[in-house]
């Protein structure tokens, strides 16, 4: 029921008590049931009344009220999509269909947060512009099954994290907080929003065996990367969300869909690093619970079955009941289209829309004329009895393009790039990338800023840190098309461990 929980404008005069009645009697005629009203200023209960009983209520804060339900309704409003076979939330739990119980847990989280540090009270009203705070509290209680103590025990454990978010506006300017391009993030860790659901809710994909570990060490620090999940709900979720509200009058519940394609995954991907970047953004979106309302796994292989109960282990039960697994892409699509216009569903996941990857390379700041982009992840290991280790990409430029390479790396030892015309096979430009020395690296941590400052050859101390990335960038400045050879040699010394280079080449439109 779309306006349970919400002050709508016409307060003074609407009935609530008419528009239950007529809902309750198209539902289930025979339905008995109990209203409570309370004023949201000190939530204290200020009537409770027989569903069909007639009143006018006229004070505007009286917006929240639970419905104790005496009888089962034969078909609960709970939004199911066009041929019922796919249910897509019950609206248990939520304001309008809450237990008497429930509704008790409700109002005393509510007065128990009136006793908290207004960090509490942040984290409830995060999304304050898109949802009212009945939502907000029955969210909140969802997540625990209606237990306050536990509830706020939930919220105790990322006060801390909340406040050094909130210092720093959750990271607004994503780009120098970590330290990279959002679209060079993305493609270490391609997580994007795009389109919505028929339903509204907006829909959220995961090319999870793209996630490189090794690629995002190249490009920023772990308590940087960190900062992507804050920005992701707080600044692309809550845009998202505004949509939805303005696109689809009916959407109230701030829930998303997740899809996340597997496909190509091996076991390899488990592995230690990979998971510590699955639980670094676990841990933020714990802030935001109960906001899943599915997540459809799709291209999973005969080995996810295994896989699966590691993953269980770092999500909540409550989460874990909302995902579904396909290994056929056939029926995956079949599901999908259920849920999303195939006008608002990926090209890449089995509809029209746009591909994530053309979303990603659109992402961030002045990448309106970007054409197209190479990535390149590059590994140098210490095992290999080579004195040097050569890495090249080739890749063509057509007229009136413009390239622009960036190099990002922790490795401490030289690399020479050379950019190689293939028809002439004439060398363009040589790119010398060498080491940091000690005070360079320290002014360049001290201003939080990780692309690289000027070089010099001297040789790094020993005591210089040996996880900060660094980058370089090359603007190809010729105009000529053809075919062309980005190539790398790195000489490590007998002390080296396996490198990482990432190579990013971003073509431009002139």
């Amino acid at each position: 029921i779309p306006n349970y929980g919400r002050r709508p404008s016409n307060a003074s005069s609407l009935n609530y008590f008419d528009a239950i009645d007529h809902i309750c009697r198209k539902e289930s005629p025979s339905l008995n049931g109990s209203l409570r009203f309370f004023d949201t200023d000190e939530y204290e209960q200020v009537e409770e009344r027989g569903y069909d009983s007639k009143r006018t209520l006229s004070s505007k804060s009286v917006r929240f009220f639970g419905v104790n339900l005496k009888a089962s309704v034969s078909h609960a409003p709970s939004m199911l999509i066009a041929d019922d076979t796919v249910s897509v939330g019950s609206l248990d739990g939520f304001p309008g269909m809450l237990s008497s119980r429930q509704v008790d847990s409700v109002v005393a989280l509510q007065k128990e947060l009136k006793l908290k540090e207004p960090t509490y009270q942040q984290m409830i009203q995060a999304f304050s512009g898109v949802e009212s705070e009945p939502f907000a509290l029955c969210r909140f209680c969802r997540a625990r099954d209606f237990d306050v103590s536990e509830v706020l025990e939930m919220m105790s454990q990322h006060v801390d994290h909340w406040k050094e978010a909130n210092k720093h506006d959750f990271y607004e300017d994503i780009e120098n907080a970590v330290g990279a391009p959002l679209s060079v993030i993305l493609t270490q860790y391609p997580c994007i929003y795009m389109g919505n659901s028929k339903q509204g809710f907006p829909v959220c994909y995961f090319n999870a065996a793209a996630i490189s570990s090794e690629g995002l060490e190249c490009i920023t620090t772990t308590d940087n990367f960190v900062k992507i999940p804050w920005f992701s709900m707080m600044h692309q979720a809550q845009q998202c969300y505004h949509e939805a509200q303005a696109k689809y009058p009916e959407f109230y519940r701030l829930e998303q869909i997740t899809i996340i394609n597997i496909k190509g995954i091996s076991r390899s991907f488990f592995s230690s690093k990979n998971m510590d970047v699955m639980k670094i953004m676990n841990t933020v979106l714990e802030v935001f619970p109960e906001m899943l309302h599915r997540c459809i796994v799709i291209n999973a292989p005969s080995f996810f079955s295994w896989a699966w109960t590691l993953i269980k282990r770092i999500l909540d039960k409550n989460t874990a009941k909302k995902i579904v697994v396909f290994s056929s892409e056939d029926k995956a699509r079949k599901y999908l289209l259920k849920l999303i216009d195939e006008s608002e569903l990926a090209s890449d996941f089995g509809g029209s829309f746009t591909s994530t990857d053309q979303a990603i390379l659109k992402q961030g700041k002045n990448r309106s004329n970007i054409a197209r982009q190479f990535c390149q992840l590059f590994h140098y290991s210490h095992i290999l009895k080579d004195k040097s280790k050569e890495i090249s990409h080739q890749f063509e430029l057509t007229k009136q393009e413009k390239l622009v390479i960036t190099i990002y790396t922790r490795c401490r030892q030289p690399i020479v790039f050379t950019l190689t015309d293939n028809s002439s096979n004439k060398i363009i430009k040589s790119i010398p990338i060498e080491t940091l020395d000690l005070d360079q690296l320290e002014h360049h941590e001290h201003n939080g800023n990780h692309r690289s400052p000027r070089r010099k050859s001297k040789r790094r101390s020993s005591s210089i840190k040996e996880d900060t990335p660094f980058s370089k960038q090359i603007v190809a400045d010729f105009d000529t098309p053809g075919t062309f050879t980005l190539s790398g040699v790195l000489t490590p010394d007998h002390k080296s461990n396996d490198e990482h280079i990432l190579v990013v080449g971003d073509i431009f439109s002139t």
